[in-house]
């Protein structure tokens, strides 16, 4: 690669450099908050290691590296009090500690692994609530993995009841994963569900498909949506039956950059009475915009959920 992006926390990387054997290079960089670590010059093949400072700015900065007479760009994003897009190296997840349907109790371990030789310096930013908004920085060790067993909590140390989305910022690619659970007497019950990387997306141009999704006296199905782009956006759910036919009223929300909304009992929400099995189709309306999804389909005797995920065309 001849680039790469920061989030505005920073962090560090290197550029190899191949050359003929015993050919001398130098390699430099005209900006204060890039910094060259080792291999400032070399003979033959060769590392460059470098490191970016924290960007105080709101704005985004790039500047180069020069090595071997070959010019490598680096993109910081700005820091910001709010929300921010997600840009490379970002991922998303969806965490909880709250109260469910049958006196449940809902907990979300969230485990991340350095799947990288170098060191990974991750940003966590949990967004919740009504504007509720917490910021942890961590490393991990080049294959390396950190767990949180209750992260809302353990990780985060927000009390109470919450629930929202984790954006996960990294130097280097990581493999993000969340189970969320309930405990009972027999034990716990949950699903487990894959970090979204912000690449992964539905444009307004695309649509997503759940399936199969359930409302009958035994399951129920929440439907999930992350906004993972730049900008705000409107999204519209709308269900289909076993032959394709519409059923229901389809349900529409907005959503803020980095937003998450869960929407609960989704096809009683729609007016569906009951379905054995459902399709859930998934569309963002905001030109410019992406989003990602999943449902949920929950026993409503034991609590066990089932994750689904959206497959985009």
């Amino acid at each position: 690669p001849t680039s790469k992006s920061f989030g505005a926390s920073g962090g560090s990387g290197s550029i190899s450099v191949s050359t003929s054997s015993g050919c001398s290079w130098s390699s430099s960089t005209g900006k204060s908050w890039i910094h060259i670590n080792s291999g400032s010059s070399g003979s033959g093949n060769g590392t460059v290691s470098y490191s970016v400072d924290a960007n105080s700015s709101t704005s985004q900065r790039s500047g180069t590296i020069s090595a071997a007479g070959k010019t490598f760009t680096i993109t910081q994003s700005g820091s910001s009090g709010g929300s921010s897009p997600p840009g490379d190296d970002t991922y998303l997840a969806v965490i909880a500690h709250t109260t469910g349907a049958n006196n449940s109790v809902w907990k979300s371990t969230l485990s991340i692994c350095n799947v990288s030789s170098s060191n990974a310096s991750v940003k966590l930013t949990y967004q919740y609530g009504s504007g509720g908004r917490v910021v942890r920085n961590t490393t991990i060790a080049s294959f390396g993995l950190a767990e949180w067993t209750d992260a809302a909590v353990d990780l985060f140390n927000v009390g109470g009841k919450s629930s929202g989305v984790v954006t996960i910022e990294s130097d280097v690619p990581l493999q993000v994963a969340v189970r969320t659970f309930n405990t009972s007497t027999d034990g716990t019950f949950g699903q487990s569900m894959p970090g979204v990387s912000s690449s992964v997306s539905m444009k307004n141009s695309q649509f997503g498909m759940i399936s199969p999704v359930r409302r009958t006296t035994q399951f129920r199905t929440n439907i999930g949506v992350i906004n993972t782009g730049s900008k705000s956006c409107v999204v519209k759910v709308t269900f289909g039956d076993v032959d394709g036919w519409v059923i229901g009223d389809p349900i529409t929300f907005s959503l803020g950059v980095g937003q998450w909304k869960q929407v609960n009992e989704a096809l009683k929400k729609a007016g569906i009475t009951r379905a054995n099995a459902a399709v859930a189709l998934v569309q963002v309306q905001t030109t410019g915009a992406k989003a990602w999804a999943y449902a949920t389909v929950v026993d409503n005797a034991s609590g066990d959920p089932t994750a689904l995920g959206v497959v985009i065309y």
